[in-house]
């Protein structure tokens, strides 16, 4: 027969309390990395508009200065 003694009991709880206060805390973080991951996901996204764009705007100004040595060198020629 064992006797439980109140610091047992004391004891007992203060490690459900540690093991249950571990797992809320484990959740937050995972939380916080999803969080974190969807972030970076976003940001990815946008830097990848952001560079079709930039390429858009240099080939319109790769085709712009074509079309300019085009109009000005003829011209010289003459």
């Amino acid at each position: 027969m064992s006797i439980i003694t109140i610091g047992d009991l004391v004891s007992s709880s203060g490690v459900a309390f540690e093991i249950e206060q571990s797992a809320i805390l484990e959740k937050k973080e995972e939380q916080e990395a999803k969080e974190q991951s969807r972030k970076i996901e976003n940001q990815i996204t946008s830097l990848q508009k952001d560079l079709n764009s930039l390429l858009q705007v240099s080939e319109s100004l790769k085709r712009e200065v074509i079309f300019l040595q085009n109009v000005i060198y003829p011209n010289y020629q003459q």
